[in-house]
């Protein structure tokens, strides 16, 4: 059967007394020790050590295993949180650097990054580069938990067309967020447009902490948790990102519908060929016939799609048509005046 809580931080001898104790229900620590074989100080730490993990209850002399279901999980999030204050200790080495220089040693060549498999990043700028880059490089799925309760138009402006990009690739995107984004109107748009093109929003009021992790192999952390102006974490180290994923997917879970959609405009199939039509015909009459109507129902459309935008005017429609991804970025644009022709 192997060994297989040792991800969760028991011994082997530990996880054989709560099997033992989930095959057998109510029964004495003397029976156990007897059926496994153990020496009593053996069976006793492991027992003790179970206890006071909640793996196992005490009651009128019998012991009770707590079902998996309800142990398991808890133990994850307790290794996870472990594994990951081990990482960021590996990756602030300052203090042991002082620690050793006051002995008299040489002091410690280099920075901090790439130890244990582990960059750290501190200038916002090169924080943004370096997601930027992860996020370019995806090929598969983007996680992501933002526990911020706003998002300002610099950032919206900055992350716009990067999420854009990898939802054209068909890079799958999944986002957890708070709920007080729900009071900015603004980030409502913006993840409204994102869920429209396929990204999944859910929202929960558990969020602590900056979590990313690009195609399952690289994770970006919160350097700590306590002081965001620390900086970051890049760690491609498996066993980490692995457990980023399983913290992620645990959140996911437990998450609510982000009530995006409820009012964003979302153009139809027929809408988005009549604004690609707009961009790339210089006259009404040309785009009327490539449409196959007549020129009054293809100038009605085009009133309908500008208004669908929020535009004053067909220039300004097709900026923000490219802009959310309505229409190619790179067409030829020659765009009709908006004033009808006699």
């Amino acid at each position: 059967m192997g060994h297989v809580m040792q991800v969760l931080g028991l011994s082997r001898v530990e996880e054989e007394v709560y099997r033992h104790f989930l095959r057998n229900p109510a029964d004495t620590e003397e029976g156990a020790g007897a059926e496994l074989g153990m020496s009593p100080d053996v069976g006793r730490r492991a027992l003790e050590r179970l206890l006071s993990l909640g793996l196992l209850r005490r009651s009128t002399g019998q012991v009770h295993a707590v079902e998996p279901s309800a142990v398991v999980p808890r133990l994850a999030d307790a290794e996870l949180e472990r594994l990951l204050g081990r990482m960021r200790g590996l990756a602030d080495t300052r203090g042991i650097v002082s620690s050793l220089e006051s002995e008299g040693c040489r002091r410690g060549r280099g920075d901090d990054s790439d130890r244990a498999g582990i960059e750290r990043l501190g200038d916002l700028s090169r924080i943004r580069e370096r997601i930027d880059e992860l996020a370019f490089f995806s090929r598969e799925e983007v996680l992501s938990v933002k526990p911020d309760d706003r998002r300002s138009p610099e950032y919206v402006t900055h992350a716009r067309p990067i999420e854009l990009r990898c939802l054209r690739r068909g890079v799958r995107m999944r986002g957890v967020v708070a709920p007080g984004l729900l009071g900015d109107r603004d980030a409502t748009s913006y993840l409204s447009e994102l869920a429209h093109l396929g990204a999944e929003v859910r929202m929960s009021g558990r969020l602590t902490e900056l979590l990313l992790v690009y195609d399952r192999r690289t994770a970006v952390l919160p350097a700590d948790t306590r002081d965001l102006s620390r900086g970051v974490l890049v760690t491609r180290e498996q066993a980490v990102v692995d457990n980023a994923v399983k913290l992620f997917e645990r959140l996911w879970e437990g998450a609510d519908r982000f009530p995006v959609g409820e009012g964003a405009p979302v153009p139809t199939a027929s809408q988005r060929l009549v604004l690609h039509t707009m961009c790339t015909v210089p006259k009404d009459e040309v785009g009327a016939r490539r449409l196959g109507v007549s020129l009054r129902t293809y100038r009605r459309h085009v009133a309908e799609v500008v208004a669908l935008l929020g535009a004053d005017n067909r220039v300004q429609a097709a900026l923000a048509a490219r802009d959310r991804g309505w229409v190619p970025a790179h067409a030829d644009t020659t765009i009709a005046s908006d004033r009808p022709r006699g």
